[in-house]
């Protein structure tokens, strides 16, 4: 997947994935960033917890990050 930032300024974004012990890859950099376990979020429809990961990330002006989950 894709983030992307149309801001002037460097952007920190979380970004989060369905399941714990996830990994991101970065496909650019091939570099692979460590998530932590996100707080129960309840799911909207069923009203059940959803176990996640979270992963903070710094999007430079004007560009794009890809990203794979590992």
């Amino acid at each position: 997947f894709v983030v992307q930032s149309f801001r002037d300024a460097p952007t920190t974004v979380t970004i989060f994935v369905t399941g714990t012990g996830k990994k991101l890859r970065n496909v650019l950099t091939a570099k692979v960033l460590s998530g932590s376990v996100a707080k129960d979020r309840i799911e909207r429809y069923t009203r059940k917890a959803v176990e996640r990961d979270s992963f903070e990330v710094t999007i430079p002006p004007h560009s794009y990050l890809a990203f794979s989950a590992e």
